[in-house]
């Protein structure tokens, strides 16, 4: 339930976005986090919007790093990225609607596929996977 729920409010934030600008819609993470966050909110949710670090494991098993953190081989496409947790019945989410507009930027920009999984928007209540990492840092909130 959850998560149909959470998939439906991003989906529909998604088509908003879509609808009231057209063009490129990559670099604007900052906004789906926040957006996000405020309408889960205003639907009683426990849910705000979150900065940090987030590494993409690419189709060819590159890192792909939006923050200041370094691994090796990886490439480095951001100084941060927003998205949103939300608590459900004690269980914590990360909704990220902007990944659909990163996976076209990066495809677009740099020839970089990344797993189709990750291509429209993530839920999920795991952080760290094999194909991505999603770690708060404050620092880089502004």
């Amino acid at each position: 339930m959850p998560k149909t729920f959470l998939l439906e409010k991003a989906r529909q934030l998604q088509l908003v976005v879509e609808n009231k600008f057209s063009g490129n819609l990559f670099g604007t993470c900052y906004l789906f986090g926040h957006c996000m966050a405020e309408i889960l909110q205003r639907s009683d949710f426990d849910s705000r919007k979150v900065t940090g670090e987030t590494i993409i494991r690419t189709i060819n098993n590159e890192l792909v790093v939006y923050g200041n953190e370094r691994h090796n081989g990886e490439i480095n496409v951001g100084f941060y990225h927003t998205w949103c947790e939300v608590t459900i019945n004690g269980q914590r989410f990360i909704v990220d609607p902007s990944l659909k507009y990163i996976s076209k930027a990066l495809k677009d920009y740099h020839s970089i596929k990344i797993p189709s999984s990750l291509r429209g928007l993530l839920i999920s209540n795991v952080f760290e996977s094999h194909y991505y990492l999603y770690k708060e840092n404050v620092s880089l909130a502004s």
